[in-house]
């Protein structure tokens, strides 16, 4: 039975917090702003509450007793009735992977205790809007269905008296009601064929329904009546006529102790409609074709644009997400960075003034390390927000010389597999050194985690008309065909501990450098990435 969204309908928070003072803030903070809000403390009552109560906004702590945030978070997305509640988890866990275990669940943001009001408000009225327009849309696509479903059905009882039958049977579970008359009208439009499902005298209704058959064809088709005890035993009743072109094919009353909402009787004017081209079915049945092979076409095109809102919508909360983190990551690693820098320098000059013997190669090799570490964390903060196209530096690069470098750097963890290295004679490209051995590198590490018994790896180069072709294979264990449509989406990961963002950023990467990356894999026998890459003009 379908509900209206109704415009006045104040929002309901609901807040899972097992502090008492942290459930307090929020409850008055939302309290202020104009909403509902109901509280729990912990996680087998919020997932009660959740259910019963179907709020419009959960906030969820991760560390609640008796059932966590996560656990909690992984049965609302289980059950269709709360699959599509926005979520957003409050915690004062300040560890990545609890961030990113959220996101995966399914949670639409984060937030980190402590935070502003304003932050809060701003994120909670977001995630509302978008639940409240995707709820439309879902409710719009409801009626759609039900209107075709009942075409198609109605379409099976070519007897008048059996349709009548099943047309009261249906309306009984699309609309609300405690009484049901249909009536068929012949061409004089005396009543031919009546059915009800109703607990009063039908003889009472009969001249209210001539009355009403008078009145509304002079006016509208459908008509809400209040004070209607007399007649029907109920406050209100609705009434439409069952039209086709100028003729008057029967009429469709339904009682009721309160009246319909706007979209209830868009449904109910939808019914008469399906009703009244059904009983001319036999005249008009290439009508009642294209009427439903147009609804079939709303109805995939609502629930297209559903669909694409839905993952634009989830797109950009883990774009944002991702921007977060990125700032994050980049405080975190590069403190540490500058004594690790002032240690080799100390330690190459002791090699340099001959205080101790040392591979003086190897202190260059770490310092090379810092400075890449040092451009993927600034890059990577610069990634999001597209400052790196604007700032990228590109150079000619010799392609193969690249691929040496960083196969030659990461030979130590390469003992256990085979290498193979094929390069063709290639012209040079244009691109940025740091970014492109990030990709290479993040390649390789990915080829090595794939083969944990050994294996082999293939790195090749090939021209092919303007473009450079690199391609590194791996017989690893090869991508599930669920994974590889969207392995270049943030947080997605084959590996337990990855983190899902090595080749959403290597995508990113080659995009900037106008070239294509692409994957193919079978289970069980390896997975080969291919890059193009255009030639330098």
């Amino acid at each position: 039975m379908l509900k209206q969204v109704n415009t006045s309908y104040t929002p309901l928070i609901l807040v899972a917090d097992d502090q008492l003072s942290t459930a307090i803030m929020l409850e008055r903070v939302f309290l202020y702003e104009g909403y509902r809000v109901h509280k729990t403390a912990d996680g087998l009552s919020t997932l009660e509450a959740i259910k019963t109560l179907l709020p419009d906004l959960v906030l969820l702590d991760i560390n609640m007793p008796g059932m966590s945030g996560f656990d909690v978070l992984k049965q609302m997305r289980d059950d269709p009735k709360t699959a599509r509640i926005p979520t957003i988890i409050v915690t004062a866990m300040g560890d990545l992977s609890n961030v990113i275990q959220g996101l995966n669940l399914g949670a639409d943001d984060y937030l980190k205790k402590p935070f502003h009001t304003s932050e809060l408000m701003a994120r909670a009225k977001a995630k509302i809007r978008a639940y409240q327009l995707e709820s439309q849309l879902y409710q719009k696509t409801q009626e759609l269905e039900s209107l075709l479903r009942l075409g198609e059905e109605l379409s099976l009882y070519p007897e008048s008296a059996d349709l009548l039958e099943f047309v009261v049977y249906l309306i009984a579970d699309l609309v609300p009601k405690r009484a049901i008359q249909i009536f068929q009208f012949d061409r004089d439009r005396n009543i031919a064929c009546t059915r009800t499902q109703a607990n009063f005298d039908v003889k009472t209704i009969f001249p209210f329904a001539e009355y009403l058959q008078k009145h509304i064809e002079q006016n509208k088709d459908v008509i809400q009546w209040d004070n209607m005890n007399d007649y029907m035993g109920h406050d209100y009743a609705t009434t439409g006529l069952l039209r086709s072109g100028h003729d008057i094919l029967g009429m469709l009353v339904l009682g009721a102790d309160a009246p319909y909402t706007d979209s209830q009787m868009r449904l109910f004017n939808g019914l008469c409609r399906q009703i009244a081209l059904t009983f001319r079915k036999n005249e008009l049945y290439h009508i009642q074709q294209r009427y439903a092979n147009h609804l079939e076409e709303i109805v995939a095109q609502r629930t297209a644009e559903l669909e694409a809102a839905q993952k634009l919508l989830i797109r950009s909360e883990k774009l944002a997400s991702i921007g977060r983190i990125a700032g994050e990551i980049a405080h975190e690693i590069k403190n540490p960075l500058m004594p690790i820098r002032i240690c080799l320098d100390n330690t190459k000059e002791d090699i340099e003034d001959g205080v101790y013997h040392g591979d003086i190669g190897m202190v260059n090799m770490a310092f090379e390390s810092i400075e890449r570490i040092n451009y993927i964390v600034d890059s990577l903060r610069a990634f999001m927000s597209n400052k790196q196209a604007e700032n990228i530096q590109f150079a000619p690069l010799d392609i193969n010389q690249l691929i040496e470098h960083i196969t030659e750097f990461n030979r130590r963890i390469l003992d256990d597999i085979h290498i193979e290295i094929r390069l063709a004679r290639i012209p040079a490209i244009s691109g940025n050194r740091f970014q492109l051995e990030q990709v290479l590198q993040n390649l390789i590490i990915n080829a090595r985690d794939a083969m944990p018994n050994g294996g082999k790896l293939i790195i090749q180069t090939e021209q092919v008309g303007k473009l450079i072709h690199i391609s590194i294979s791996d017989t690893g264990v090869g991508i599930p065909q669920d994974i590889i449509d969207n392995i270049f989406e943030p947080f997605v990961s084959t590996k337990e501990e990855g983190n899902g963002l090595g080749l959403f950023i290597s995508y990113g990467i080659i995009k900037k450098h106008n070239g294509e990356i692409r994957v193919e894999s079978e289970i069980g026998k390896g997975t080969t990435f291919h890059i193009h890459l255009p030639i330098s003009q």
